[in-house]
């Protein structure tokens, strides 16, 4: 994760969403696990409210249809 997204949560809180996205490498070669705390980590330090989690430009083609999923469920369970 990016230490300027920290710093665009304390200028833009309440003003403007912030997106950020699962890197595709961790798409297509992390585990579920890895993108499920990946993702749960950026929800809780910069969401959940204001914040958009996206998987880039697109989900890679060969990201691993279960890393999909854990990015998913990191965003239900929030």
């Amino acid at each position: 994760m990016r230490l300027i997204i920290h710093k665009a949560k304390e200028i833009l809180d309440g003003h403007a969403c912030i997106m950020e996205d699962v890197p595709a490498s961790m798409s297509a070669f992390g585990t579920p696990d890895e993108v499920y705390n990946y993702c749960k980590k950026l929800i809780r330090e910069i969401g959940p409210d204001g914040f958009i989690l996206q998987s880039g430009c697109d989900i890679p083609t060969n990201a691993k249809l279960e890393n999909v999923q854990a990015m998913v469920s990191a965003a239900r369970d929030s």
